[in-house]
């Protein structure tokens, strides 16, 4: 575009043979019109800048080292930086107070050198009444010593590349970057603190909706820049998954929808201030260990249902959305479960030792119930290999008008719920955690051992040994001891060939419940597959080439034999009639020489 005049204050325009001067006031800047500047020295401030109009600095600059060259003061409308900063250290400054940018400031500068927003002699603050956008090069906030200097955008902030500086320089200082519309950050940018002096703040406060996405990795790590959410109503939502280090919820939530959210730690979060898990997404906490870690979430920005997660074991990335309701998974009676679920998944696939405490109010129980009082509570974990639910018993306390439920010995990683003993399962909850059963064959006898994590009302363990993985015996019992500290071992003499061992778990009121199979000196068969599960008539079961005629059994909870099938040597599958059995959770048992595999599957 061209410079323009007005003989009649704007009605008619001709195109002008001069350049603005402090006496040529008449030149005004057209809106959608742009003016490009490449000498710093032109009077550009003396014209009028109609709304939608823009200046649009470009050429190269060689401002010194850490030196600067100042933007004339002026009202402007949208300003553009297309220029090449020459001196890794010298800056081009927009810092005086009377630069007013009344549109978008977009800024892309090819050179070592960088832009600076705010001034450092006189209360210095920036407002950019429109859009921020950094497409090149280095820009930043404060470069001062003993000062605050705040850069405000009232429309958008994005990164597309470079670096955004909020602090550089100078002890006693701060940089303050507050966004009230949307906020970018794409993976080829860089956000944060580049000094470990001073403080650095990113707020977010605009009283819409602001949608917020900050690519993993572009969050500068090495010294801590804040990131506020202070909004009264509205919501953040996440745009794209989500990396930064530090979360404070001084006010307002945030709702992930579909996408991730990592951070190191969250600050003041409660009952009114948490992250809304309303889609796929989940929130993720670094570097668990041993000190227990709050997962602030809610499913919806009106239920917060929170967890807490302790790990005694290797210290892990660990990740917990809540979803509402039972979508997509089947219960035996969802009116004795608390209304939602929790899907916790760990980074590093085991190594965990999980003390898990999920949060929620009774309005969350079904009608109001109150399980505190209503009967044995459990900690429904879902097997997502063999799709089944298998439930702990539980210990249930109260803080103030939250129940808080509590299991401990968690190693593996799924859907967990919580309710009374039959929301999940028709069988009975297991009276135990089993942290490992193992078993060594030795010249002349077996040892088999064991390690629990929680114990509640276990009466005994009986061990029971099969020579075929269908008929089991009874070889020995070990009572409850609480001075094992949950760790049991047996030995088991006189037995020289194939052997399978599993345990029969017994509570104190006469129920029991069975451990997995171990079998010694053989292996298992590696791929065995169950579909559908849960079943309501056919299920198809594949498996690896069988070496021998071999059978397929089915047993029920209690570890009755309910079916055999016989299966011809080199068989690969088989369709099972499953219409006969009663509703529960049944065993696949295949044997094949001195191979095994089992797996469970439900019936409806």
């Amino acid at each position: 575009s061209t410079w323009k005049t007005s003989a009649d204050v704007g009605t008619s325009w001709n195109v002008s043979t001069l350049t603005p001067t402090a006496t040529a006031a008449a030149i005004t800047v057209q809106e959608n019109h742009t003016v490009s500047v490449n000498n710093l020295s032109y009077p550009y401030d003396a014209a009028t800048y109609s709304a939608g109009s823009t200046l649009k600095i470009t050429g190269s600059y060689s401002p010194g080292a850490n030196a600067g060259t100042q933007i004339k003061a002026g009202n402007y409308q949208n300003l553009v930086f297309d220029v090449n900063v020459t001196d890794a250290t010298g800056y081009l400054s927009i810092g005086d107070q009377a630069v007013l940018i009344a549109g978008d400031l977009i800024v892309d500068n090819t050179g070592s050198g960088s832009l600076l927003t705010t001034a450092g002699n006189n209360s210095g603050n920036r407002i950019v009444q429109g859009n921020f956008t950094l497409n090149n090069g280095n820009i930043f906030v404060n470069r001062n010593s003993g000062s605050t200097r705040t850069l405000t955008v009232n429309g958008n902030f994005t990164l597309n590349n470079g670096n955004f500086w909020i602090k550089t320089v100078g002890t006693n200082s701060a940089g303050v970057l507050d966004v009230k519309g949307h906020f970018v950050v794409t993976s080829s940018a860089t956000i944060g603190r580049n000094t470990n002096v001073g403080s650095a703040t990113i707020n977010l406060t605009g009283t819409a909706d602001q949608n917020v996405s900050v690519a993993p990795g572009t969050y500068y790590t090495a010294n801590s820049t804040s990131f506020v959410v202070n909004k009264s109503a509205s919501l953040v939502r996440l745009s794209g998954n989500t990396a930064i280090p530090v979360v404070t919820l001084t006010n307002g939530k945030i709702a992930l929808g579909n996408y991730d959210l990592t951070v190191n730690s969250l600050a003041s979060v409660s009952e009114t201030k948490y992250i809304v898990t309303d889609g796929s997404g989940s929130l993720t906490i670094n570097n668990i260990g041993n000190t227990e870690v709050l997962f602030p979430v809610g499913p919806t920005a009106t239920r917060y249902l929170p967890a807490t997660i302790k790990n005694a074991g290797t210290v892990d990335h660990f990740s917990v959305r809540v979803q509402p309701g039972f979508t997509g998974y089947v219960l035996a009676d969802p009116t004795k479960a608390v209304q939602a679920l929790w899907h916790i998944d760990e980074a590093v696939e085991g190594g965990s030792d999980v003390t898990l405490k999920m949060k929620y109010t009774n309005t969350e129980e079904n009608e109001g119930a109150n399980f505190i009082s209503g009967g044995v509570h459990v900690v429904a974990h879902f097997d997502t290999e063999n799709q089944t639910w298998e439930s702990y018993y539980a210990t249930i306390s109260r803080d103030g008008d939250y129940e808080v439920v509590t299991v401990e010995g968690i190693e593996s990683f799924s859907p967990f719920g919580s309710g009374l003993a039959g929301a999940f399962d028709n069988g009975t909850p297991l009276p135990v955690v089993i942290k490992a059963f193992n078993g060594n064959k030795l010249s002349q006898h077996n040892v088999l051992s064991w390690e629990l994590s929680t114990e509640l009302n276990v009466s005994k363990y009986i061990i029971e040994r099969s020579l075929n993985g269908v008929q089991y015996t009874t070889v020995g019992t070990l009572n409850y001891d609480a001075a094992k500290a949950g760790k049991y071992s047996f030995e088991d003499f006189g037995i020289s060939t194939l052997a399978y061992y599993r345990l029969k778990i017994v509570n104190n009121d006469g129920s029991f419940s069975y451990s997995k199979i171990i079998m010694l000196n053989g292996a298992d068969i590696k791929n065995l597959t169950i579909t559908p599960n849960p079943v309501r008539d056919n299920v198809f079961v594949t498996f690896d080439r069988l070496k021998t005629n071999s059978k397929l059994i089915i047993t029920s909870q209690n570890g009755q034999v309910v079916k055999q099938i016989p299966l011809a040597v080199n068989s690969v599958q088989t369709t099972i009639d499953a219409s006969s059995l009663t509703a529960g959770m049944y065993t696949i048992v295949i044997v094949d020489g001195t191979n095994m595999q089992t797996k469970r599957f439900v019936k409806l």
